[in-house]
């Protein structure tokens, strides 16, 4: 999977909007009242064939984003707004390029946003469990032990790598000027 690939994996699962890190943290945003993102991904129930169809969807809207500008300022529109990821998903259904390619690709907005999302926030978990703490009550047990269970399936895919460093082109010359020999 290139790097650009890995890039809008982590864009949609981690920076889908600035509450995911919030969310992830247990937070969210305090003057707005209840959180609905954690009631959709504590529901929102994982399987392999959601994961693999939510990263052939990434692959096709991160290439329709590259050949069509106004593919990619709805998406970016939607990545920048400070909203709830439920909001996002709803977004998504009314942004007519988006919304189509979404249709096109037999997924709704709502599971394009809650895969992602639902996988990372179970890695939270698991790494909550780890650590001999107990996971956010909004996180899902069974989420927790699929993504456990499937881990190796989930690391082919890159999704929870922080491959927004390596994508960055800054990044990329950095590694590139490490990976030579000293004596260059």
């Amino acid at each position: 999977m290139g790097l650009g690939m890995q890039w809008w994996i982590c864009l949609t699962a981690v920076l889908l909007t600035p509450s995911s890190w919030a969310l992830a943290q247990g937070a969210g945003h305090p003057d707005k009242g209840p959180n609905p993102d954690e009631p959709a991904i504590h529901d929102y129930v994982l399987t392999m064939d959601k994961i693999k169809k939510y990263a052939e969807v990434a692959k096709r809207l991160e290439a329709a984003a590259k050949s069509d500008p106004a593919m990619d300022a709805e998406m970016k529109k939607i990545e920048e707004a400070d909203v709830y990821n439920v909001d996002k998903a709803a977004m998504m259904e009314k942004s007519p390029r988006l919304a189509a390619a979404l249709n096109r690709s037999d997924i709704t907005a709502r599971e394009f946003v809650l895969t992602p999302l639902t996988a990372f926030t179970a890695a939270i978990g698991i790494a909550a469990e780890d650590a001999k703490k107990q996971p956010p009550a909004y996180i899902n047990p069974s989420n927790i032990k699929f993504v456990r269970d499937h881990k190796e399936a989930l690391e082919k895919l890159n999704l929870f790598e922080p491959a927004w460093d390596k994508s960055s082109p800054g990044k990329r010359k950095e590694e590139k000027e490490d990976d030579k020999p000293d004596d260059q």
